[in-house]
């Protein structure tokens, strides 16, 4: 009898942890406990992966699909299934590392959300579908400020950070003219055009979407932190994947541009220099089969010369500020054409692409290989699949 009551007692003590957890975890009203709630079930896998640095790809889409969820598999997961090759035996260590320091991480979520930072995983609903079709998407996003703007369309309008008269007063227009649209602007808070975007969301009281490089919680956020302040989170979101124990590096510059053009289905480019940041996320855009504009500029203008690669290398050229009845389609762009190869090259790799041949298996030089995939990319005659391969686009 003895027995009975203390296994009793055991439960109802355990049951009151797990409450206190649950309260412990509250976020304005929202459950995101971690211990036997709705938070360990569709969220805390996928925190703990993020926590390794494991990003979204065809190897990871396999394993969930036969676990069923990011927290069966977090649970069961042993060396011999995730390591299949070499290529994941690091990523193996940093889960191993992440499983032995786990409430260290649980700590950390907290106190992330303690700070007014709202988590977003892959699997949640309020995770952009657009992102999730990237490849390697990033498993964990952190945002501050109207987080439901994500829900809604976007346009990217990037740039250099060496802005023109030109390049401002074009882009003032191109946001204006989204007054009446419900689509949200994406930027990533440098300096330049994206500023001007930003700035003139705010003049004209439309949302933004701000991708910054840097975390969250950092002082320093690698582009204009005057806009900070100036951006209000009611009608604007700061979003990063840059975890609160990273420093910033240079290399999270180049993972910021894939979020803004992942979250995008239209990205504009409206001034950039041969070597700019800007055309990095063109680049992506096109990888991911969105539609890439670019404004015209004269063949003197040293911050036009990488929108004219753009154009040539494929992307739509715009013929008018108006980019809100563009993007609607009411306005006639510059026509896309038939297909049209400029060589017998471009047309072998795209024949080739379309029998499902691998790029290796194509009697071409790799330099070159790659050079005509970038140009088919940015036409919009072929897409980049989950796994890294390439298919037609109908």
């Amino acid at each position: 009898m003895s027995q009975w009551l203390l296994g009793l007692f055991c439960i109802i003590f355990c049951n009151s942890l797990v409450g206190e957890r649950k309260m412990k975890f509250m976020n304005k009203g929202k459950s995101v406990c971690y211990n036997g709630s709705s938070f360990f079930l569709f969220m805390f896998g996928f925190w703990l992966l993020a926590c390794a640095r494991i990003a979204y790809s065809e190897h990871l889409a396999g394993l969930l699909a036969h676990y069923g969820s990011a927290e069966v598999l977090w649970q069961n997961l042993d060396a011999k299934t995730w390591c299949r090759d070499q290529r994941y035996t690091a990523s193996w260590q940093r889960i191993q590392k992440v499983r032995y320091e786990e409430t260290v991480w649980q700590q950390k979520l907290a106190e992330v959300q303690d700070k007014g930072i709202e988590v977003i995983t892959l699997n949640q609903q309020q995770y952009p579908a657009l992102l999730k079709e990237i490849h390697a998407a990033p498993l964990v996003l952190f945002c501050r400020g109207n987080s439901a703007l994500l829900s809604q369309p976007c346009v990217s309008i990037v740039g250099t950070r060496g802005i023109t008269s030109y390049g401002a007063v074009v882009t003032e227009r191109m946001v204006a003219s989204l007054v009446s649209q419900n689509i949200s602007l994406v930027s990533g808070l440098a300096y330049g055009i994206d500023t001007k975007v930003h700035e003139s969301a705010l003049h004209f009281d439309l949302s933004s979407i701000a991708v910054i490089p840097a975390a969250l919680t950092a002082d320093e956020w690698g582009g204009n932190g005057s806009l900070r302040s100036k951006l209000s989170p009611d009608k604007h979101l700061f979003v990063s994947e840059t975890f609160p124990d990273e420093n910033l590096q240079k290399f999270h510059f180049v993972k910021r541009n894939r979020i803004i053009a992942g979250l995008s289905k239209w990205t504009v480019v409206v001034e950039a220099a041969e070597k700019s940041g800007a055309l990095i996320t063109a680049q992506y855009a096109c990888e991911e089969g969105r539609e890439v504009f670019v404004v015209p500029h004269t063949l003197l203008a040293p911050m036009g010369k990488g929108c004219l690669k753009l154009a040539a290398d494929g992307a739509r050229i715009m013929i008018d500020t108006d980019l809100g009845a563009l993007l609607m389609g009411q306005i006639a762009n510059s026509p896309v054409l038939e297909k049209s190869f400029t060589n017998q090259d471009e047309q072998y790799v795209y024949n080739h692409i379309a029998q499902g041949f691998s790029l290796d298996e194509m009697q071409l030089p790799e330099e070159r290989r790659w050079e005509l995939v970038g140009k088919l990319l940015c036409q919009g005659y072929i897409i980049q699949q989950l796994d890294g391969s390439y298919q037609i686009k109908n």
